[in-house]
């Protein structure tokens, strides 16, 4: 995988189907990424979450893919702690060391 084949966009709601897949992947590759919320969720209810955090004007949720392939995930929320949010970034390891998460 080369870092310019990489597209980084905003998540919205088509892309439920291959956020699960990636988002089981990374809890398989890591120690550090935890899914919050019940393992299994249906796809509707992933759609649904999707679409609320892209009505959010306090949320954002972006993937990363090659082709029609996800292979990275970054989320911004904000904490109790106005205005500090806090920043996810989960990438396979496939793209591991390819530069990709300076990216976002």
């Amino acid at each position: 995988m080369q870092n310019n084949d990489v597209t980084i966009r905003e998540a919205d709601r088509r892309d439920a189907a291959h956020l699960a897949t990636l988002l089981s992947r990374l809890s398989q590759e890591t120690t550090t990424f935890t899914i919050v919320g019940e393992s299994g969720q249906a796809l509707a209810e992933q759609a649904q979450v999707l679409a609320q955090l892209a009505d959010s004007s306090h949320h954002a949720l972006f993937v990363a893919g090659v082709g029609d392939q996800l292979v990275a995930i970054a989320s911004l929320s904000p904490t109790t702690e106005a205005p500090v949010a806090e920043l996810g970034v989960a990438v396979l390891k496939m793209a591991w060391n390819q530069g990709l998460g300076r990216r976002w």
